[in-house]
């Protein structure tokens, strides 16, 4: 067979061996073979919403896989052959779980009191319009948000000071005024009004349009002096012009003191009149974590691992995400109290110990080992060996970086000594003997002829070198056994 990558040019014969060469470009075989042809590559076509994850060889099949937004609905061992989109979670449903390359999207409903526009990751609960000093003008659904609108002390003074009157006569001033039935405070100079007094126009519901006249409500303040006018004057015309909103209100490009968003969501259309501000919810990837009057939401932070930084809390829409400082880390820049960039901790060399280790604020403190000790690691000081102590000798001094070096001493060797000596003295003696006691007997006796000189016996001196050398030979110049 032809190996992987390779086609037949030629079977085999009785003679010859099969002959074999490389597949042509944009085919392939991946499996010991004796095809004559090779196969052809597979296409991964855009129609079927595919791409390339890896091309072509001469020994391996293409590998597709479903494009962005995309899962695979037909998969082929390693690859894909047609993907479908993912689901789009509809208003009042949430993504419980993101669609992968092989799994489409999870949607769940929202439950009762929140809501979702169907591209977050979570329902939001629904503004609580009287908490934050509003009246609900459109109650929530689980697609939508309840809408607030800010309550005045205008439609305060409107129900309990003020007397409304009834006409019916046409005024197209006012009506152009107050064509989009806009509460105001204006000041009149008209027949109908009493000079030098306020009044409060609103539209009608239930005009009888079919005669030509619309039906216009008035409000008249009676008995009221000129000063609590000017009071009433200065104290909702020019007040909102010359004082900061409330708390939970931001002012807008018109000037007006509209109802801030809820956290997670930011101005869509800001409030005009009784129109009140009109909010959107973040999109994923962003975040906005207090009641604002802003027009965008702030991206969320990247936690970098090149850094030193790993998620500890991931971002949601009412909060930022949350980094922490990776093991063996602490971190050296802060931005809005949070860490931004750490570093590894210092490692103390050898000659060193380690003083404090590091923390996630703090690098690690290191230390010169003192005089008598020393380190190898970096990590603890260690106290020089006594060698004295070890009945040794010292033979090479230590430093920070390594111990002193001990050496045991020579054994003496008294024992081995003592028969030398011995053996010497008795040579002495033994060689000193023969000739006072020849003296003697040569003094006493004539001497006789021997008549067998071989069995003459050595000399007493001669026995005792070898002794002599022979014990030495065992020993060396030391005094140590060879």
């Amino acid at each position: 067979m032809c190996a992987p990558g390779n086609h037949v040019y030629w079977h085999c014969t009785a003679d010859t061996s099969t002959t074999c060469v490389p597949c042509p470009a944009s085919t392939y075989t991946d499996e010991p073979n004796g095809l004559i042809k090779c196969f052809s590559c597979t296409v991964c076509d855009t129609v079927q919403h595919l791409k390339v994850k890896k091309a072509c060889t001469r020994f391996a099949d293409t590998i597709c896989e479903p494009q962005e937004g995309f899962h695979c609905i037909k998969p082929n061992k390693d690859s894909c052959v047609l993907a479908l989109e993912h689901t789009e979670c509809k208003p009042g449903q949430f993504i419980k779980q993101k669609g992968t390359a092989f799994t489409d999207t999870t949607c769940a409903d929202c439950t009762d009191g929140t809501y979702s526009n169907g591209s977050l990751m979570a329902c939001l609960q629904h503004s609580t319009c009287e908490t934050m000093g509003f009246i609900e003008i459109k109650a929530g659904t689980t697609s939508s948000d309840a809408e607030c609108q800010k309550v005045t002390s205008v439609e305060n003074i409107k129900h309990n000071a003020l007397t409304k009157v009834a006409v019916t006569h046409y005024d197209k001033q006012l009506r152009m005024m107050n064509r989009n039935g806009r509460i105001s405070w204006t000041y009149f100079d008209k027949p109908v009004l009493t000079e030098g007094h306020l009044g409060l126009t609103v539209g009608f519901p239930g005009e009888t349009e079919q005669e030509g006249q619309r039906w216009w409500g008035f409000y008249k303040l009676y008995d009221m002096s000129t000063t609590f006018m000017r009071f009433l004057f200065l104290l909702f015309v020019l007040r909102p012009f010359g004082k900061a909103c409330g708390p939970s209100e931001y002012k807008s490009a018109l000037g007006e003191c509209c109802p801030m968003c809820n956290v997670g969501s930011v101005v869509h259309s800001e409030c005009r009149g009784d129109l009140s501000t009109t909010c959107k919810p973040c999109t994923p990837g962003t975040f906005i974590s207090e009641p604002n009057g802003l027009h965008n939401c702030f991206t969320c932070r990247n936690c970098v691992e090149s850094r030193g930084l790993y998620i500890q809390s991931k971002c949601t829409t009412m909060q930022d995400t949350i980094c922490d400082v990776l093991d063996g880390y602490h971190c050296i820049d802060y931005s809005v109290s949070q860490c931004s960039h750490a570093q590894k901790h210092s490692v103390c060399k050898s000659g060193q110990e380690t003083k404090t280790p590091g923390t996630k604020t703090s690098d690690t403190v290191c230390v010169d080992c003192p005089h008598g000790f020393y380190s190898l690691s970096g990590l603890n000081c260690t106290k020089w060996t006594d060698c004295s102590a070890r009945n040794e000798i010292e033979t090479e001094h230590g430093s920070s970086v390594k111990d002193v070096t001990c050496t045991p001493k020579g054994r003496q060797r008294y024992g081995l000594t003592f028969p030398i000596v011995l053996t010497i003295l008795s040579c002495i003696i033994l060689y000193l003997a023969p000739q006072s006691t020849s003296k003697y007997m040569q003094d006493s006796y004539h001497p006789v002829e021997e008549t067998n000189p071989m069995n003459t016996a050595p000399p007493i001196h001669n026995i005792c070198e070898e002794q002599v050398v022979s014990q030495e030979s065992v020993t060396s110049p030391t005094g140590n056994l060879v």
